[in-house]
Order: C-alpha cells, then sequence, then structure tokens
C-alpha cells in the first residue's frame, strides 16, 4: 500500500499579482513561506514514519516549499512534476494574454484540454510527463511530492476517477496537500 501526498508549492509573487507562471519562476511571497510552515506542521506525523520518500518539482517555488516543509530532508527533484508550458501566455496576466492571442488564449480557457497554448504544452503531453512519474512510484510505504496545480489536479483526476474539470473543482490551494492511499488494485 502507498500513501501518496500531493502537495502544491506556497504562494509566489506570480501568483500574487495573478500572472501564469508555467516554467518561469518567481519567489515564494510571504503568505507563501507561511503555507509552507503550515504544510510542515500538517504533514509532520507522516513523515517522521519510515520508508519515507521526498520528491519535488524542479522549478524553484516548488524546491523552496519543500526545503521548508520537509527541513532536513533528501529531497528528489523531478521535472515531470512540473507546471504546464504556458508558452507565450508564462509570466503573463489575463488581460495580457487576451491582449497578446486574444482567440488562442479564449479557446484554451473554454477547453484547456483539446486546445493548446500557443508555443507551450498541450494537455497530452502534460498528462503523459505526470503519469510516467506515477507509473514508476513503488505501491509502498510514503511518498511526498511537491508540485503545481496542473500536476496535482492530474494526478488526483487519475487517483480519484474523476474527470480533470473535477479536480480542479475540488481545488488545492497554493501551500495545501491531499493524502491519497493507493492499494495494489487502485485508490
Amino acid at each position: 500500500m502507498l500513501t501518496l501526498v500531493i502537495a502544491r508549492h506556497g504562494e509566489t509573487t506570480h501568483n500574487a499579482a495573478g500572472r501564469y507562471q508555467g516554467h518561469c519562476d518567481a519567489p515564494l511571497t510571504a503568505a507563501g513561506i507561511a503555507q509552507a510552515h503550515a504544510l510542515a506542521e500538517r504533514i509532520a506525523p507522516l513523515i517522521s514514519q519510515d520508508d519515507v520518500r521526498y520528491v519535488s518539482s524542479d522549478l524553484g517555488r516548488a524546491l523552496a516549499t519543500a526545503a521548508i516543509a520537509l527541513p532536513g530532508r533528501a529531497i528528489r527533484s523531478d521535472r515531470r512534476l512540473r507546471e504546464t508550458h504556458f508558452g507565450r501566455f508564462d509570466g503573463q496576466t489575463h488581460d495580457e494574454c487576451l491582449h497578446c492571442d486574444g482567440v488562442a488564449y479564449r479557446a484554451w480557457l473554454e477547453d484547456p484540454i483539446a486546445n493548446a497554448i500557443p508555443e507551450g504544452e498541450s494537455f497530452d503531453s502534460l498528462e503523459a510527463r505526470v503519469l510516467s512519474w506515477l507509473d514508476e512510484q513503488p505501491r509502498h510505504g510514503i511518498t511526498v511530492a511537491i508540485t503545481h496545480g496542473g500536476p496535482a489536479f492530474i494526478l488526483m483526476s487519475r487517483l480519484l476517477h474523476i474527470s480533470f474539470a473535477a479536480a480542479r473543482r475540488i481545488g488545492l490551494e497554493h501551500g495545501a496537500s491531499v493524502r491519497l492511499t493507493l492499494e495494489e488494485t487502485g485508490v
């Protein structure tokens, strides 16, 4: 049996400003640092056990959250847990995306699964890389994964047997986590 803790990084300056981050990075805000400390408190009982693995997206905001939430732990980074690459929309606000390429942006907002981001990553590509990470996870012990919204919702969707849209509606705030137990035959 595997216990998988999926945690979202703390708030960043881009999040606070309403900017898409994708693969670009921004530092944690004071609120993001506080969220990482609160995450540490919530998961402390789990990480004091044996057979625990720690992994983070290789992007700075996830690594910074992991360093605060998992002090003194050996944290492996994995680029498959990165956020979606937002292409032309990386670093842009909603209004800037509308100005930059309103037609493509509206199409992506309407259906992010069917409509790829210009010069960015398709949903199928994101899903394939995140699920390749999941498929490699041992089915025993505990894995704590610090990641981003997109990958977290894909993992929740797959493991809870719900749509991606339903996982997004459930949500996962910055610095929050969800704990799932996987049996050999499923969740």
